[in-house]
């Protein structure tokens, strides 16, 4: 047997690689706790579902289980026979990864659901709850798209709704809501992928009103309405006009992130969450490796550091906070004396911005920070 230590497997999902972290325990089981991004392969269905979850067999594998069932050990076996090559069993299952200090997990798609929390918490997507939908159906136009998979769509879904996966949404909408005083409603079984779906459209600069499902499927049904069964509605390829409209909005949206446009504005409402919520420690507690971070970053929050910050952006003009290279001397000056700190603080505060600036730009390419110095130094003054 290929052992690997719980502190191996959090420096590889940390880093730049592929890893097929998977749980082998039942899923019920798995459900009540598990590493952040480990998912549900039941040894008792691993054969069925493996070709899915991983379908190069060069692929690196950790399996894992408590740690006392040896369920980790026979998957093992299982996977070696079907010509998996690169295949390790985590030391102590759940039990050493919670030893070694890291966190464990309840729910189902927690990584998936995680994004879908932050995006409406960042973005404030708004939505709309089942009854003032029902209530809109009946004097209004109004378009329900379903961002699910259609065989999801099809066991049941939104009366009138159109199947509209969401990875298509951008790309399918135009043709659908041609008038932009139409309301768009997207919706899913529950929360994250309605959140997301509608998010993307407002990102891509839709001009229509678009909203949320407050809960989906699922909320609309406890809300007393019956769901529709059997449907078979799909959005239809987009018309040339509508592809075009489409490829213009996936523009914008490329545009916006290579100009990397984070401002002082995001700068000050960004750590202001670690005042509110903590969310700096209970984020970096998600990323192996990271752990150790939140207690420095909730210290430096508690210090007085994000008050001198707050002083300092609120004494900037709008063109230099969305312009930092225009704060020159003179200006530094100014913006102290307003804040009642040092032309040091604000010389300070530009290099953290410029940080935290390498530090998006990071993140949006995928490239995960190693260590911690560029977030202490952004954090710590």
């Amino acid at each position: 047997m290929q052992q690997i230590t719980p502190q191996r497997v959090a420096e590889l999902l940390a880093g730049p690689g592929e890893l097929a972290l998977l749980d082998v325990r039942e899923q019920g089981v798995h459900y009540r706790g598990h590493p952040f991004f480990a998912c549900s392969a039941p040894l008792s269905r691993l054969e069925l579902v493996i070709g899915d979850l991983v379908p190069r067999r060069t692929a690196p594998v950790v399996l894992l289980d408590d740690g006392k069932e040896g369920l980790a050990e026979q998957a093992e076996n299982k996977l070696k026979e079907l010509h998996y090559s690169d295949v390790s069993v985590m030391s102590g299952g759940t039990g050493g990864w919670k030893a070694a200090g890291y966190e464990l997990f309840s729910g189902v798609n927690v990584p998936s659901k995680a994004f879908g929390e932050f995006v409406e918490h960042h973005y404030a997507t708004p939505r709309i709850a089942p009854g003032e939908l029902k209530r809109l159906q009946e004097i209004k136009k109004v378009l329900v798209v379903d961002s699910r998979p259609f065989e999801e769509y099809h066991r049941m879904n939104i009366p009138g709704g159109i199947d509209v996966p969401g990875a298509e949404l951008v790309y399918r909408i135009h043709d659908l809501a041609p008038s932009p005083d139409t309301l768009i409603v997207v919706n899913c079984a529950g929360r994250t992928r309605s959140i997301i779906g509608c998010q993307s459209l407002r990102n891509a600069g839709i001009q229509n009103p678009v909203v949320a499902l407050k809960d989906g499927t699922m909320g609309w049904e406890l809300a007393g309405y019956e769901c529709e069964r059997g449907a078979s509605r799909v959005a239809p390829p987009p018309s040339g006009e509508g592809r075009d409209k489409a490829h213009a909005a996936a523009e914008r949206v490329a545009q916006r992130l290579m100009e990397s446009r984070f401002t002082l504005d995001d700068f000050r409402t960004q750590l202001a969450q670690v005042k509110k919520m903590g969310p700096i420690g209970q984020l970096l507690g998600m990323i192996p490796g990271a752990g150790q971070l939140a207690g420095a970053a909730q210290e430096a929050v508690d210090d007085g550091h994000l008050k001198r910050i707050e002083a300092i952006i609120d004494s900037m003009t709008p063109a230099e906070r969305h312009h930092p290279e225009l704060i020159k001397a003179s200006r530094r000056r100014r913006i102290a004396t307003g804040s009642g700190t040092t032309p040091a603080d604000v010389n300070r505060l530009l290099k953290q911005f410029g940080e935290m600036q390498r530090l998006m730009r990071q993140f949006g390419s995928g490239r995960l920070p190693r260590g911690g110095n560029g977030l202490r130094s952004i954090l710590g003054g």
